[in-house]
């Protein structure tokens, strides 16, 4: 038989068919749900026509699934971008508030402490002046009151140091939480998408 005669002849032959069958579709779906459709087939059907029917049956458990999916994930959403916007940004504003007032404390600590050490320099100068004394003030027994707070300065200044980093440190924490809910919710809008477009 030559090859056209072959060609001819599987042109000219029907499909074999199917026996009658049931078409069942289960679907899982969101919050532990399922869906099933079925659709029996009660005569043969060509392998074609078998397609067409489990691709339809599909398409609509799928439109189900995504329906379903729809709600969840827009739940899903609207509890994340609230932990963002009420909780997350609250804190991140707090945190650079609370920040803000430490590092003011201690400047105002220092400053306070440097009027002090100028008071117990002006009031000994005036002391020696008073004394018939001029040229470098001798400090005397305010040596050791003026010498502490040069100490407490210098720990406040050392302090802005610890202070910096303890505030790096919880910044970069909530920036860990806010950028993995960022990137939830925007996986959260491609899933809705995908979701949407199937439903349309």
């Amino acid at each position: 038989m030559s090859a056209e005669v072959k060609r001819l002849h599987a042109e000219q032959s029907t499909p074999e068919e199917l026996p009658a069958f049931d078409l069942t579709i289960v679907m899982n779906l969101a919050g532990e749900r399922q869906i099933h459709l079925r659709s029996p087939v009660t005569d043969s059907i060509a392998p074609a026509e078998a397609n067409r029917r489990t691709d339809a049956l599909m398409k609509v458990a799928e439109r189900q699934r995504s329906l379903i999916e729809i709600r969840v994930l827009e739940d899903e959403l609207s509890a994340k971008t609230d932990a963002l916007e009420k909780v997350w940004k609250v804190r991140t504003a707090e945190a650079v508030e609370k920040h803000a007032k430490a590092l003011e404390d201690v400047e105002s600590a220092i400053k306070t402490a440097m009027i002090k050490q100028e008071q117990i320099k002006t009031r000994e100068a005036e002391r020696a002046t008073s004394k018939g004394r001029y040229g470098s003030i001798l400090m005397g027994g305010a040596l050791k009151e003026y010498n502490a707070l040069g100490g407490a300065i210098d720990q406040h200044r050392a302090s802005v140091k610890a202070k910096e980093n303890e505030h790096l440190q919880h910044m970069q924490t909530i920036t860990g939480n806010i950028e993995k809910l960022e990137a939830d919710i925007r996986e959260i809008n491609r899933q809705l998408a995908r979701h949407r477009a199937i439903v349309e």
